[in-house]
């Protein structure tokens, strides 16, 4: 008899252990998936702030290239001839790099976490490329500018 309270009690430990091992494990998942999900809310929350800090940088230049676009709408108002021609070409190539920088604004709107990278390096790579464009323009149309008119 003794031995069959024995093996009772040891059933009912072993059951009350396989509980509270259950239970421990219920509770260290919980934590996990919610610690997962938190780290997801994080990776968001920062590349929404990637993405905003993104976006004020292309819009600085591209208000940068809407300006000179403006200044050199200006400026073939009152020229004439190949000079005029010039200036119209110059506008046309800011035109394009400004193109350009709607695209990549709509893909950086647009990117994910795991594509933040790739369209991270391809912005860096086209304002580069229009801020050269753009200086280039610029002093180009300064030179023909300061040009003499020729009779």
């Amino acid at each position: 008899m003794k031995n069959l309270i024995k093996l009772s009690s040891n059933k009912n430990i072993f059951k009350k252990s396989q509980n509270l091992l259950f239970a421990l494990l219920a509770i260290i998942l919980f934590f996990a998936c919610n610690g997962e999900r938190r780290a997801e809310q994080m990776r968001e929350e920062q590349l929404e702030n990637a993405k905003e800090q993104t976006e004020l940088s292309i819009n600085e230049v591209r208000n940068d290239v809407k300006d000179r676009i403006q200044y050199l709408e200006d400026e073939i108002e009152q020229a004439s001839g190949e000079l005029e021609e010039k200036l119209k070409q110059s506008r046309k190539d800011l035109k394009d790099k400004l193109k350009r920088l709607d695209e990549e604004l709509k893909k950086v709107e647009e990117a994910t976490y795991d594509e933040w990278d790739k369209v991270l390096a391809r912005v860096n790579e086209v304002v580069t490329d229009t801020r050269k464009k753009s200086n280039e323009v610029s002093k180009n149309v300064r030179e023909l500018l300061d040009e003499p008119v020729e009779d």
